[in-house]
């Protein structure tokens, strides 16, 4: 079974905010006020996807942006939404509780999860819920550098920097973009590995949310049946797997291709 939106708008959102969007539209049949939160919520693309897809809803944001510039496009790429910017580990207060909350591609970032999902818990209804996408230790291909388990690597080897070397002469994943493979940048990925991505096993984020939330379900074999109405790799790939018989092996196949997608309920 395939599931797809028959809202035009969404023909060609990004494959990850279709999904979050079609999940949220699912849950929410009927359902009026409601009041969303996207965490780290960056240019404020998904905001601006959720306030054309015909949900009745309120949106917000909260993201560290580097500079206020930042933060006006993502205030001008979703005008409808309320959203702030935060320093890391800053607690962040709208005055609303939230209905459901998303976090996209976020959690990879933070070195302290506890302590997020602690403050996420308390921003959440009684009933609410958080869709989580993010790629966890167990990912082949680190999709913000696009270079294959480089995420493994001790951040304090000799290996890392090596790596980002020879990815830099053989033009691997980011190093393929001209201008993009010279010393200064290898030293600028190097910090990004160091300070940016912090990588946990599927098993560790589980066992950090259900010390807060009261239920954590692994929903990737949902996501397998989001499609668009186009061909894409994504499609693809996405159809293949679902030949699999077994959903634990179906799941673990989204976890090393895609990443992990989780439904965690308060």
């Amino acid at each position: 079974m395939e599931i797809k939106s028959n809202s035009s708008s969404l023909k060609y959102v990004s494959s990850n905010y279709f999904s979050y969007i079609l999940f949220i539209q699912d849950l929410v049949r009927n359902k009026e006020d409601l009041k969303i939160l996207d965490f780290g919520c960056g240019t404020g693309m998904l905001l601006q996807a959720l306030s054309k897809s015909g949900i009745n809803c309120k949106l917000y944001g909260v993201d560290i942006y580097s500079n206020q510039s930042k933060l006006e496009i993502a205030k001008e790429n979703a005008p409808l939404a309320q959203i702030k910017r935060i320093k890391p580990y800053e607690s962040f207060d709208f005055g609303e509780k939230f209905d459901i909350i998303l976090a996209n591609q976020v959690f990879e970032h933070i070195e302290n999860l506890d302590y997020i999902y602690q403050h996420l818990y308390k921003t959440m209804k009684p009933n609410g819920i958080m869709f989580c996408g993010f790629p966890t230790k167990e990912i082949i291909i680190e999709p913000h550098l696009k270079i294959p388990l480089i995420h493994r690597l001790d951040k304090e080897s000799k290996a890392l920097h090596s790596y980002l070397k020879i990815s830099s002469f053989l033009k691997l994943g980011q190093f393929s973009r001209r201008g993009y493979n010279n010393r200064d940048y290898i030293e600028n990925r190097l910090s990004y590995c160091k300070n940016n991505i912090f990588y946990h096993s599927f098993h560790d984020h589980v066992k950090f949310l259900n010390r807060h939330f009261s239920t954590v379900t692994d929903i990737n074999d949902l996501w397998l049946k989001h499609v668009r109405d186009y061909k894409t790799y994504s499609n693809t790939i996405k159809f293949l797997i679902r030949l699999v018989p077994f959903k634990v092996l179906r799941s673990f196949l989204m976890r090393i291709i895609f990443g992990t997608y989780l439904m965690v309920s308060k």
